[in-house]
């Protein structure tokens, strides 16, 4: 759903676009929604309007093969497209998983990116897991009657920042398959380490997530760069830049003050 003239719209940022026109028409076949209005944030109205083209808000499994905002236009579309058609070709289709994978994307995209991020922002300086929670609550009632499913429902923030949220989403039967987790800042050499594990899980969490939908085991191939140590030449040029770079800040006339600048 390609909803912006000229421009992607930023929600953080206050950059607007055209608003939606109202005028939806769910296709006969199988669809998948993108939706790319607004970078990393849902169109409220949009999500709204598609809500309501269901016979008592019950979205039909057996047509819908998606919905994504996530992040930029290429990750909304890259994550959307992965999931469809791991659905479509399946040896044996998931319909739990699949269920969990989208309420992880209106959850994340619509309910906090779009709504409640900038409403946490008032209530705290650093993100908060119970405010989330109790903002978040009316959003998971809404989406259990869309689903036709019972659901329980975890956050976290794994940078210690608004900008992203971690969603756990589990049966009520079972027990949160991911716990959530902050990362503090610390020393370079630490959070590095901590880093690195958290790319782990996500990997590991992903394989997880694929191979419940496909019904067939899925491993992500990736590869560790060795550590590079910078020759004495390269850090001396490296602290040359740096220097120059803080002397055009300094002396930039129209840059802004930090206050005027988004918070993430």
């Amino acid at each position: 759903m390609n909803n912006f003239e000229k421009r992607q719209g930023e929600i953080v940022m206050g950059v607007d676009t055209k608003p939606f026109s109202n005028n939806l028409k769910l296709p006969k076949k199988n669809f998948m929604v993108a939706d790319v209005r607004f970078a990393n944030g849902a169109d409220d109205e949009f999500v709204k309007s598609f809500f309501a083209k269901f016979p008592e808000g019950a979205i039909d499994f057996e047509k819908f093969y998606g919905y994504s905002a996530w992040n930029t236009s290429a990750n909304t579309l890259g994550s959307l497209i992965c999931a469809s058609v791991v659905r479509f070709f399946a040896a044996s289709y998931n319909e739990v998983a699949f269920k969990e994978l989208q309420l992880v994307r209106f959850l994340d995209d619509w309910a906090y990116q779009s709504k409640i991020r900038q409403a946490l922002k008032k209530l705290s300086k650093e993100p908060n897991s119970f405010h989330v929670k109790t903002l978040m609550l009316a959003f998971e009632n809404q989406l259990k009657e869309h689903f036709k499913t019972d659901f329980k429902v975890e956050y976290g923030f794994p940078w210690s920042r608004f900008f992203e949220i971690e969603v756990c989403v589990a049966e009520n039967s079972k027990a949160i398959k991911c716990a959530p987790f902050q990362l503090k800042q610390a020393d370079g050499q630490a959070r590095e380490k901590v880093s690195n594990s958290t790319f782990l899980r996500a990997v590991q969490k992903q394989e997880t997530e694929l191979t419940e939908l496909s019904g067939s085991e899925f491993k992500i191939d990736y590869v560790e760069r060795p550590e590079e140590k910078p020759s004495e030449e390269a850090k001396e040029e490296t602290k040359e830049e740096e220097i120059d770079a803080a002397l055009g800040m300094l002396f930039e006339e129209d840059r802004p003050g930090s206050s005027d600048w988004p918070e993430y």
